[in-house]
C-alpha cells in the first residue's frame, strides 16, 4: 500500500490509498485492505480520535493501470 496525504485545514485531511500489492486476486480484497489501512493510519496519526468519510468512493483504474485507489476525508477530533 502507498498513500498521499494532504492537509486541508480546520482539522481536515485528504488521504488517498493506492493498493500497490502484486497479484491481488479479488477486487473486494483490495477495497477492504484499503479501508483497513486508512483506519489504521488515522488511528495512529490522530490518537484523540477521528471521523472518516469516503466521499469519492474507490476507483478501479483502466486495465493499463493496475493500482486501485480509494480516497478518504478524515477530520481530527479536538
Amino acid at each position: 500500500m502507498s498513500l498521499t496525504h494532504e492537509k486541508l485545514g480546520a482539522g481536515k485531511h485528504l488521504l488517498t490509498i493506492y493498493d500497490t500489492r502484486a497479484g491481488v486476486a479479488r477486487v473486494q480484497d483490495s477495497k477492504q485492505a484499503m479501508e483497513v489501512f486508512a483506519h489504521r493510519w488515522a488511528a495512529q496519526t490522530f490518537p484523540r480520535g477521528y471521523d472518516i468519510e469516503q466521499p469519492g468512493g474507490w476507483k478501479i483504474p483502466p486495465p493499463v493501470v493496475i493500482n486501485p485507489s480509494s480516497t478518504y476525508l478524515i477530520t481530527e477530533k479536538p
